[in-house]
């Protein structure tokens, strides 16, 4: 069995058996819902821009967890690959946007963050 399809049956299960937020568990069991095809040369902001019509954060985070490698938090949490494609479009959008436009757009901003940002861009 593999790993992914364990979690999901123990999450899932756990969910289910015990009565809480059953909802919850069959979007648990279905995944995330798959991200829409992007266009030849489309970078993440612009792909945000033409699904939303506006900048969204929610689906930028989603975009971002679905180009990384499976991992049962990010499913827990939303923003898991529903499949392969939607791992790939994320890729692929991710491939085409800048740095710059990835490091103006934080997914999160703490204390962390900052101190991090001020340690890796000092201000000369």
């Amino acid at each position: 069995m593999r790993r992914r399809a364990f979690v999901e049956t123990v999450v899932g299960g756990t969910v289910i058996a015990s009565g809480w937020l059953t909802q919850r568990a069959v979007a648990i069991q279905s995944g995330v819902e798959p991200l829409p095809a992007e266009l030849m040369g489309e970078d993440v902001f612009r792909f945000i821009q033409r699904i939303k019509g506006k900048f969204d954060r929610t689906l930028y985070v989603r975009i971002l967890g679905a180009a990384n490698d499976f991992k049962e938090g990010d499913q827990i949490v939303g923003v898991a690959a529903a499949n392969e494609q939607s791992q790939s479009s994320a890729r692929a959008l991710l491939a085409n946007t800048r740095i710059e436009d990835i490091d103006a757009h934080p997914p999160w901003q703490d204390e962390l963050f900052q101190l991090l940002l001020r340690s890796t861009h000092p201000r000369t």
